[in-house]
């Protein structure tokens, strides 16, 4: 790109020369401007580089003699130049000032979003650990400077009044293991694995502090083999655990799609109830089979997704609905589902 810079200037203002101080016997009383030359880049004057007088003769502006200048009075001959000759460092003041605002108000923006994730998060972790039995398993990961340093699963084997005795799995592969994958891991050694007995009290305090990857593990945390761990995340296996499919779809007509991926066991759904302000239609035949959910994370892998379809949608009408399911075992279990199509959120209601 060709950079344009250069001089100019500008006329600042036009006085007559008896007026600015000039006598008649110096001068001859005509047109006088005070004319400020700058500094330009891109054509946008950046700074002063200094002011001259002009005077008019005969049509023409030529510039005042030094002996005449010295005329001039000191209130006319000091002047300031006017501001908009720094435009251009000025803009750039501007912008960094703007900029400034900006990340400071992203800043803001951000730490407060972390902390409706963090609230949103301790609740959630909160009802599950109120709501514990033998089909639990708890995720826990020992954290220093952002860096994940240890990875544990705890499977509950039994509660007895405030103790809860865990199994300590290690999973072999620790970067985001599937559900299925530890459920699998368990089973497999399950005989093998150490214990250890803790309270409700000591997994509510284990909840951390702060939702971002810089967070080290709160030394409140549960202690296992010399290290502290939060919990990261809490699951009932045995059953059907979903979350949000990566697919959807709606046209124009109101037919819809959701996606959904069941991350554990197969169930069966029996129903779907809307809120009061949802007028959705479902094209749905009950009992519907949800497939059983697969032993890694891939969100493409069909075999755990599954479809639900109806009619009635409006682009961007809010929703909220209620999965109604049964395991194997016909326990019912309940998921919430709420936003609008193109965002939103699923979550187990106890």
């Amino acid at each position: 790109m060709r950079i344009i810079f250069g001089w100019s200037e500008f006329k600042i203002k036009k006085y007559t020369s008896v007026e600015i101080g000039i006598k008649e016997s110096v001068l001859p009383k005509t047109e006088i401007q005070l004319i400020q030359k700058y500094f330009h880049l891109f054509f946008i004057p950046f700074f002063s580089t200094g002011k001259i007088w002009n005077y008019n003769s005969n049509g023409y502006w030529l510039k005042l003699h030094p002996e005449q200048e010295a005329h001039i009075a000191p209130e006319y001959k000091h002047q300031f130049a006017p501001w908009y000759a720094f435009s251009g460092i000025l803009l750039l003041l501007l912008i960094g000032i703007s900029f400034s605002i900006y990340d400071i108000t992203n800043k803001i923006s951000q730490h407060n979003s972390d902390e409706r994730d963090l609230e949103i998060t301790k609740d959630k972790l909160t009802k599950q650990i109120n709501h514990l039995n033998e089909h639990f398993y708890i995720g826990l990961e020992n954290r220093s400077d952002g860096i994940t340093v240890s990875t544990l699963f705890l499977k509950i084997e039994k509660i007895k009044n405030q103790k809860i005795i865990c199994s300590i799995i290690e999973p072999i592969n620790t970067y985001e293991p599937a559900p299925l994958y530890i459920d699998s891991l368990y089973n497999n050694s399950k005989d093998n694995f150490d214990t250890i007995s803790i309270t409700k009290q000591t997994l509510l305090k284990s909840i951390p502090l702060k939702n971002n990857e810089k967070y080290n593990t709160s030394i409140s945390g549960i202690l296992i083999k010399g290290k502290n761990y939060s919990i990261t995340d809490v699951k009932e296996h045995d059953k059907p655990l979903l979350i949000i499919g990566n697919r959807r779809s709606r046209d124009t007509e109101g037919n819809f799609m959701f996606s959904f991926i069941n991350q554990l066991d197969s169930g069966t759904l029996i129903g779907i109830e809307n809120n009061k302000s949802t007028k959705l239609n479902w094209k749905i035949t009950f009992p519907f089979a949800i497939p059983a959910g697969c032993m890694t994370n891939d969100l493409n892998d069909l075999k755990s997704i599954f479809e639900l379809y109806g009619t009635g949608y409006k682009a961007n009408q809010p929703f909220q609905f209620v999965l109604k399911c049964i395991d194997k075992k016909n326990k019912k279990i309940n998921f919430l589902v709420k936003g609008n199509d193109s965002e939103y959120t699923i979550e187990e209601i106890y």
